[in-house]
């Protein structure tokens, strides 16, 4: 995108954001075919080539709250949300800014997951703690200049609630393996003239 001289850009985008299947006796196959709608669940921003702008406001929420207790997924239907859960990321990348005056970024995926009672046992919490690795935020600001004040509030996921299902000392080891990665990226690659920059992830 090649734009230059806006006074204010808003962008407010939105799908459904809670999902409540709790008791529905979803099972592994079911499980599979949420997971596979699930895999499209990410915010990615490409913004480059902006000039002159006084304000940009960008707001962007995917499905961020799923509530799938008490539906006997087992490991096999876990590994399916695992499987899905690999794209649940959020990239920003802001290429060639020029002159801003503020830049506020709102952004959030998945954020709260409920896999209560689904006997989801050592092999299922392998399967999360496996698609957990990836579960990160980037934000890449690339050749831009003069900037007066920027906010970043991203978001993924930050509750994941496990518990009865008795995934043991073994799975609990997994979990814990990967949580140490859970991390946050920020990339600032030939830009300069910042007056603050804010970070909220």
């Amino acid at each position: 995108m090649h734009s230059s001289s806006f006074h204010h850009i808003h962008l407010f985008t939105q799908g459904i954001n809670t999902l409540d299947l709790r008791c529905n006796q979803i099972g592994p196959v079911g499980t599979q075919h949420l997971a596979d709608a699930l895999r499209n669940n990410t915010v990615s921003l490409f913004l480059s080539y902006f000039y002159l702008c006084r304000h940009i406001n960008l707001f962007t929420q995917a499905l961020i709250i799923l509530e799938f207790s008490l539906n006997q997924i087992g490991p096999v239907g876990t590994q399916h949300i695992a499987d899905a859960l690999q794209n649940n990321t959020v990239s920003l990348f802001l290429m060639h800014f020029y002159s801003f005056h503020h830049i506020h970024l709102f952004t959030q995926t998945l954020i709260t997951l409920d896999l209560s009672d689904n006997e989801i046992g050592p092999v299922g919490a392998q399967y999360l703690a496996d698609a957990l690795r990836n579960n990160t935020v980037s934000l890449f600001l690339t050749h831009s200049s003069s900037f007066y004040h920027i906010h970043l509030f991203t978001k993924t996921l930050i509750t994941l609630n496990l518990e009865h299902n008795q995934i043991g000392p073994v799975g609990a080891q997994h979990l814990a393996d990967t949580l140490r990665n859970n991390t946050v990226s920020l990339f600032l690659l030939l830009s300069f003239s910042f007056r603050r920059i804010h970070l909220f992830t």
